[in-house]
């Protein structure tokens, strides 16, 4: 198994970096200052051309062939979508991203399940290889597509200023558009050509909705339709700014910056650590075999219950710092986005009528202040879960937790009894330190055989099992024995039996399986709860982008307030169910429809923003309800940065905390605490010692 794969994980990371040096060299302009090229350079130009060539030819196939095989396609599909989501490209550059993610990304995968497989082969470290290939796999596959996120960002600011200098030189907006296409590079200038023919078109709203659907961020969406007013009414002269066009163009610019700056410094916050939340696990078995080498007591630590609850735990704070950092790192748009899964497969356990009474029985009951404190925690977090298939999900791992615990107590007296049987630890409590000889270790084995061998033959004895023990050890050892000797053997046979025949499933057990089942039920709760605190600091953030839109938006003599609640919806991520049902009540009662938003998007920024809509609408023109937004610019923008610093401070501190905590636990669990249960088996050992003398 180590060989096969040693062998994938070669020829993936070979492929890897063979893939990284073509994208970067297809990335980098070559550009000759004077004359022509020499004919060296143009034949070595030729021949990077054929390699990238039949590299992408090579991709192309993969992803064909790939595609066929059940397990392969779920991935790379998987990987596809992801990538759909950030950017949109053309099927040929799509399948060929796709690929080289795909085949990066196994590499990590193929890296991570080698190295923990070279550490060791026991049950718990096979937890550690699933992990750690889901973190690997998981960590590559953002990293590839955060880059191409960012680099998207910055080739718009590349298009927003090749659009500038051509809109001074026509004065067109199509003509700017498509200017500056030409000459922008291959990824912006799809979505370029994209926004140009859409607001061309014959029916440009309807295009425009369906460019909307795709965009992968608000600023291409803001950029889309900003020129898509400008070419239908027309541009006009600003007091003291110029033309309305290019200063919204350059305010949408400063945004893009803003925002590449807010998400550079995020990466370097919290960089590498889900990573760091791993690396522990590495040291558990380098740290085991160092213990059993210098303190043997330590080794039977490790191999005991006690041990295996520690690794356990050790697993869990390992797979929750993971699950949290994530939360804390996601800062696309589309991850507080309302999601569009159907949950195909809580949906037909919820069909069996068995489930549907439990599931009914365990929802509050509507009209009750639980359950709308359940609702809204769904709502905050554009969850795509029903009142039902979200307590149907805490009910599935409320059994799952319960059976995984169960099962473990079992597990665990098995280890026990194997351990009884099969250990030498009696012997090795009068070494503090160091080793046994090989005499010793070879008798030590010897005596442990032996006391197994007498401990079979009296399986199923339930009566007399002194006198048993006493006659078989009797007849064992034979004449040559002492008395003192057959004693003490009978006496440590004995201990032994009861050791083993007090391993079995207790109804504390029972009672502590559903104690953890219940902490278990409750975690979808947490999570969901702890990911509305992180959309709480982003909330802001988003108001003031809201202002943003609505200070370009008002500058046009024709925008209403239904025109702004339609645009502050397109581009809203966190308040956008309740923006889009304003919209939707908006014609049958405009003051009711703002009321009812209030009331579901309590968030006073965000609640004072629809207050001067209100007043938009009811006493003055919307310019004039804004209009201190634009004189107070300069003082939101340095509130602005301050509360993004505020946001990146405290995830960062979050991200430090969830990141360091299984190291952490791995220095108290796995060393402070074996540690102290050596010092007490000496100290006990040495009792004993002395009582002897």
């Amino acid at each position: 198994m180590i060989k096969i794969l040693l062998v994938v994980l070669l020829a993936s990371l070979t492929l890897g970096v063979s893939l990284l040096f073509a994208h970067k060299r297809a990335e980098q302009k070559r550009m000759y200052q004077q004359g022509v090229a020499t004919s060296d350079e143009l034949i070595k130009r030729n021949r990077r051309k054929n390699w990238k060539l039949k590299l992408y030819d090579f991709l192309q196939k993969s992803y064909n062939y790939g595609i066929r095989i059940p397990l392969l396609r779920r991935y790379i599909l998987k990987v596809r979508t992801r990538l759909a989501a950030v950017h949109s490209y053309d099927e040929m550059t799509m399948r060929r991203e796709t690929m080289r993610i795909t085949f990066l990304a196994l590499g990590g995968i193929s890296f991570s399940v080698l190295f923990l497989s070279l550490i060791g082969n026991d049950l718990t470290f096979t937890f550690f290889v699933l992990l750690g290939a889901v973190v690997v796999n998981g960590t590559l596959i953002e990293n590839f597509v955060n880059k191409v996120a960012d680099r998207l960002l910055y080739q718009q600011t590349e298009l927003l200023e090749d659009v500038r200098h051509q809109y001074n030189q026509h004065g067109m907006v199509d003509e700017a558009i498509s200017g500056a296409s030409e000459i922008s590079k291959y990824e912006i200038a799809t979505h370029g050509r994209k926004i140009h023919e859409a607001i061309t078109a014959q029916k440009p709203e309807e295009k425009l909705e369906e460019y909307y659907e795709v965009a992968p961020n608000r600023f291409l969406k803001l950029f889309a339709g900003i020129s898509y007013l400008i070419k239908e009414y027309g541009d006009k002269n600003l007091k003291d700014k110029g033309s309305l066009y290019l200063h919204t163009l350059n305010r949408l610019k400063g945004e893009i910056f803003d925002e590449v700056l807010y998400r550079k410094k995020l990466r370097y916050y919290l960089n590498s650590l889900t990573i760091m939340a791993l690396v522990p696990v590495f040291f558990l078995k380098p740290i085991e075999v160092w213990a059993n080498t210098m303190f043997p007591t330590m080794g039977d630590f490790y191999s005991s219950r006690l041990g295996i609850i520690m690794k356990i735990l050790i697993f869990i704070i390992v797979l929750l710092s993971y699950i949290f950092i994530k939360r804390i790192q996601d800062n696309e748009d589309t991850i507080y986005s309302s999601t569009t899964r159907k949950h195909k497969w809580l949906k037909a356990i919820y069909k069996k009528r068995t489930v549907a009474l439990i599931v009914d029985k365990l929802v509050p009951a509507k009209m009750t202040k639980n359950y709308f404190e359940q609702e809204r925690l769904l709502k905050d977090t554009n969850s795509s879960l029903t009142m039902e298939w979200f307590y149907l999900q805490r009910l599935i791992t409320f059994v799952l937790a319960v059976v995984l615990s169960i099962t473990l107590f079992v597990y665990m007296h098995m280890v026990s009894v194997n351990h009884t049987l099969t250990s030498t630890s009696i012997f090795k409590e009068s070494m503090l330190l160091g080793q046994m000889s090989p005499e010793e270790e070879k008798q030590a084995s010897e005596i442990t055989e032996f006391d197994r061998r007498i401990i079979d033959q009296l399986k199923g004895v339930r009566e007399n099992i002194e006198d048993q023990v006493a006659f078989l050890v009797n007849r064992e050892m034979g004449v040559k024995a002492s008395a003192d000797e057959i004693t003490q053997t009978t006496i440590r046979i004995k201990s032994k039996i009861g050791l083993i025949n007090n391993e079995y499933f207790k109804w504390w057990e029972l009672l502590v399986s559903f104690v953890i089942g219940t902490i278990a039920y409750h975690v979808p709760l947490w999570l969901l709860r702890f990911q509305r605190k992180m959309r709480t600091m982003q909330m802001k953030v988003e108001v003031n982008q809201m202002h943003t839109i609505i200070g370009m938006l008002s500058e046009f003599e024709r925008v209403s307030v239904e025109t702004l609640l339609i645009w502050m919806e397109r581009f809203s991520t966190l308040f956008k169910p309740a923006l889009k049902k304003c919209v939707l009540n908006f014609d049958s009662g405009p003051i009711s429809a703002l009321d009812e938003l209030i009331s579901d998007a309590p968030f006073s920024p965000f609640v004072r923003t629809i207050e001067r809509l209100q007043n938009a609408f009811e006493r003055v023109p919307v310019k004039e309800a804004f209009e201190d937004l634009e004189t107070d610019r300069a003082y939101f923008q340095e509130e602005r940065k301050q509360e993004n610093e505020e946001i990146l401070n405290k995830k960062a501190n979050w991200g430090r905390f969830f990141g360091f905590a299984p190291m952490n636990a791995v220095v108290f669990l796995y060393l402070v605490l074996p540690f102290v249960y050596l010092s007490i088996i000496s100290t006990n050992t040495m009792t004993k010692q002395i009582y002897t003398i």
